[in-house]
């Protein structure tokens, strides 16, 4: 699981790439991968709280 910061980071980073002048590919390998990890970490975070909470 991310740490809370490095979930910041990757936020921040999709949110400048998306607006950014980068071409569209460039957007949507860098965000897109970005988004990806959040949203895998999201499902895990989700998984744990339902399986009887978290372990640290």
């Amino acid at each position: 699981m991310l740490k809370k910061k490095t979930r910041r980071i990757l936020f921040i980073f999709a949110l400048l790439v998306i607006v950014s002048a980068l071409p569209v590919y460039l957007k949507v390998i860098l965000a897109g991968n970005a988004i990806t990890i959040l949203a895998l970490d999201f499902d895990e975070f989700n998984y744990q709280l339902k399986n009887g909470g978290m372990n640290k």
